[in-house]
C-alpha cells in the first residue's frame, strides 16, 4: 500500500506526520516494512510529498506488511 493512500484513508482522524509516526511505530516493532519509491517515477507529486524520507534522499513511499 502507498503511504499516500494510507494517509488518505486516515486523514479524517491522523494528519500526515501523525500518520508517519505511527508508521515508524509500526516499522520498528517488525510490523511492517517500508520500501522506497523505485525510481521509476510512477508516484504523483503528491503521492511523493506523503512518503516518509529515507536514507540518501530516497523516499519510503510503500508499506507492506509481511
Amino acid at each position: 500500500m502507498l503511504v499516500a493512500d494510507l494517509a488518505q484513508e486516515l486523514s479524517g482522524a491522523l494528519t500526515l506526520p501523525e500518520v508517519h509516526a505511527a508508521i515508524l511505530v509500526a516499522y520498528d516493532a517488525g510490523l511492517l516494512e517500508l520500501r522506497p519509491e523505485g525510481g521509476l517515477d510512477r508516484l504523483s507529486a503528491s503521492e511523493l510529498a506523503a512518503a516518509l524520507p529515507g536514507p540518501q534522499g530516497s523516499r519510503l513511499a510503500w508499506v507492506r506488511i509481511p
